[in-house]
């Protein structure tokens, strides 16, 4: 039954990673601060609670890739490696990752062009973490392979079953090291069933159990590659704690994580925006012969102008369109568009003048484009739009909206939204409810709440994390049912009917997921105070990433005085990126505070705030620190300090 429920689970997701994608947008001119890992995940994947692990190690940005291994003695049949969602396409893609974390998965998993990117992603700096679940490794089949020769460890034969300690092997450590060390081992973690492996001679094996090697380290190129050997099957005894339930596995994990993205990788992967070049657009020629042009010449010199747009053409574009209500119908709309990132307050007087046109397509465009515009101007326009009888007009009017981003606008956008049907997402209990819940393209509540949230309208960033929390849970539902029923007879035509209106709802959910995270991962002025607060509380993984997506995007429009809240946030990953923040932005003044706070930590002994500001804090605070902790009486904590001197030695 736990096997069929994890398959569930795992295939619900499928369609979720689609729906999210992996591509990376252009980076953001902030520092970066987020590491980007690669998750290939296999079945029980989530027994290994890495984004915990993640939370502990600062946070990252996370994409997730299922691969399975192409069958099993049930029956099961998965994916094979040539069609695998969410893995990069090519080696540009991958190496915009700092840590591939492969979790149970095995090498038959990957076609041959993969197996070759990921070699030669390791030989150029990337990281490597392998998770030794029951399906890989020797059970895997990658004896012999390029994976063999990438980690750090020989595998002596492909194992029929994989060797079984019915009471379980301890985990100890093998010696002491940065990934080891601040891990309280007393609780004597356990695993049940181990791979075989030989540790290369150039090798470091971390921790043991027993006598065999568990947590494998090396080198490869410039890259730094880990084995976990030990897997999570087997059900302990009472009073045993294996290795997965264990307290201190996400901060083993954690450690391992930071060890691995070395420094070789930070210079592999600058923070840079790949083929951002910035568009020619028109020549000064060009911009002179624009206004005169006719006919044909007039057209040749639009299409070129929204080919190659940038700000000075779009100025001549925007004019253009005012002007010139003769231009074909489908060149207006690629101006609207194509103009739109560059929109200028004065273009409002000009861009009114077009309330006339009646174009549907056209309508809405423009009602986005006099949003960007970021104009009060555009907002009576805007509400007014919210009363038509076109529902698609009404989104793009809420679009607009959002963009503008105008108080003003919030009161008569809460009375629209106090007028839309209630969502029941959250009520249906089976199937036959949920056909009747799932939104449909004539739901406007996503766009509402957006649109309200980025005018800064009170006590709406935590229901921007429950939105999507809700529209990602039923979007998992819906693939989940695509991907285990395969659909009514052709001769039910009520049922295919049914069908294709079920897909059709999961597109709309797919582009409201978009929408959100879009909004959330950009923090308006107006709603750092709440979002902060809400971020302090938040606890469900995937909001938690949106949050430290969010923090790293809008670093430089915060005041470090505004994250001081964020200290004491339930993760560790938000915690820890607020303190880099606060000391980045207020220098010695808020460097000194969080050193006052790290002697208040030492006092209470929390060792894991300790090592958080240890992290952040500026060399000179942190050597005061040391010096207190030399004076210090209690072994353990004076372990820490040992750890974080080395530590930090490390990372400068």
């Amino acid at each position: 039954m736990k096997f069929r429920s994890t398959i569930l689970r795992s295939v619900s997701l499928l369609l979720t990673f689609c729906i999210l994608g992996l591509a990376y947008p252009e980076p953001p001119d902030n520092p970066r601060r987020l590491p980007r890992i690669l998750a290939v995940q296999g079945l029980w994947n989530e027994h290994y609670r890495l984004p915990e692990a993640l939370s502990m190690a600062g946070g990252a940005d996370l994409k997730e890739s299922l691969h399975f291994h192409g069958g099993s003695s049930s029956g099961l049949h998965f994916l094979k490696g040539e069609g695998q969602w969410g893995f990069p396409g090519n080696a540009e893609q991958m190496s915009a990752f700092d840590l591939l974390v492969l979790t149970n998965v095995a090498a038959r998993s990957f076609s041959d062009e993969q197996t070759e990117m990921i070699e030669d992603y390791i030989k150029q700096g990337g990281g490597l973490l392998l998770l030794g679940g029951y399906w890989t490794l020797d059970k895997g089949g990658m004896r012999g392979t390029t994976f063999e020769r990438i980690l750090p460890v020989t595998i002596p034969g492909n194992a029929a079953r994989l060797p079984h300690v019915p009471q379980g092997m301890v985990l100890q450590p093998a010696r002491e090291h940065l990934v080891t060390g601040l891990v309280d081992w007393s609780a004597k973690p356990v695993t049940f069933f181990h791979h075989r492996l030989i540790p290369r001679p150039d090798a470091m094996v971390l921790v043991n159990g027993g006598e065999h090697p568990i947590l494998i380290t090396g080198q490869y190129g410039k890259g730094r590659t880990a084995v976990f050997a030990g897997t999570v099957n087997g059900e302990p005894p009472k009073d045993i704690i294996t290795f997965w339930q264990w307290r201190d596995w996400p901060q083993l994990l954690a450690n391992i994580i930071e060890w691995l993205i070395s420094p070789e990788q930070a210079v592999r992967s600058p923070n840079k925006k790949n083929g951002s070049s910035k568009l020619p657009g028109l020549s000064t020629n060009e911009l002179e012969d624009f206004a005169f042009a006719e006919d044909e010449e007039k057209i040749t010199l639009v299409r070129k102008a929204i080919k190659s747009c940038n700000a000075e053409t779009a100025d001549a574009l925007v004019q253009e369109l005012v002007d010139n209500d003769a231009l074909p119908s489908e060149l207006q709309l690629s101006i609207l568009k194509v103009i739109r990132p560059f929109a200028k307050t004065d273009w409002v007087a000009g861009l009114i003048e077009l309330k006339a046109r009646t174009d549907p397509p056209f309508v809405r465009d423009w009602l986005r484009l006099l949003g960007a515009t970021h104009s009060e101007s555009a907002a009576p326009i805007l509400l007014e739009s919210l009363e038509s009888k076109e529902v698609h007009t009404q989104r793009a009017a809420l679009e607009g909206l959002a963009a503008l981003g105008s108080k003003k606008a919030i009161p008569p956008l809460q009375r629209f939204a106090s007028r839309l049907p209630a969502s029941k997402l959250d009520t249906a209990t089976d199937s036959d409810e949920y056909r009747d819940v799932l939104p449909t393209e004539e739901e406007l509540s996503a766009d509402a709440l957006i649109a309200l949230y980025n005018c800064g309208a009170p006590q709406t960033a935590m229901r921007m994390f429950d939105a999507y929390d809700s529209y990602l849970f039923n979007s998992e539902y819906l693939s989940a049912f695509f991907m285990t029923y395969r659909g009514p007879a052709k001769s039910d035509i009520q049922g295919r009917l049914l069908w294709k209106d079920m897909g059709h709802r999961l597109e709309f959910m797919r582009a409201q997921l978009h929408k959100l995270e879009d909004a959330i991962t950009h923090i308006p002025k107006m709603q750092i105070a709440e979002f902060i607060a809400a971020a302090s509380q938040e606890k469900r993984q995937h909001c938690i990433g949106l949050i430290y997506r969010a923090l790293e995007r809008s670093s430089r429009d915060l005041e470090w005085a505004f994250l001081l809240p964020l200290y004491r946030a339930e993760d560790m990953g938000i915690s820890r990126m607020a303190c880099s923040i606060i000391v980045e932005l207020g220098g010695e003044r808020a460097s000194r505070m969080l050193s006052d706070q790290m002697k208040m930590e030492w006092r209470t002994g929390n060792r894991r705030r300790l090592l958080l500001l240890s992290r952040v804090l500026k060399k000179k605070e942190f050597s005061e620190f040391l010096e207190l902790a030399a004076l210090g009486e209690d072994k353990e904590l004076a372990r820490l300090a040992e750890y974080l001197k080395e530590k930090q030695g490390q990372n400068n």
